[in-house]
């Protein structure tokens, strides 16, 4: 399912220019690399949890794997969260 769904950002992202990091640092970096490493990231996190603080893996895997989509659509940096709220709305709409 995660990477399904992960191409389809990807894909996204892709579609609408938004592959680029456009950092002056790391110009040679993908924004679904980076999607993918918080992704992997967010795992060992939730796998590592001993908090006894239950967690809805499905959400937060999901909401990792769209956290920076709204880049495509802005490179504002307050704005792409609410742009990557907006792209998963849809998304989610057509499941």
């Amino acid at each position: 399912m995660y990477d399904e769904i992960f191409d389809d950002v990807k894909k996204f992202l892709a579609d609408n220019d938004g592959e680029a990091m456009k950092i002056a640092h790391f110009p040679f970096r993908k924004r679904s690399e980076h999607t993918w490493r918080v992704f992997q990231w967010v795992k060992r996190l939730i796998d590592g949890n001993d908090s006894g603080v239950a967690i809805d893996t499905d959400y937060v895997l999901i909401a990792a794997l769209f956290h920076d989509v709204g880049y495509a659509l802005s490179l504002d940096g307050p704005r792409h969260a609410d742009n990557s709220a907006i792209v998963f709305n849809e998304y989610a709409s057509c499941l």
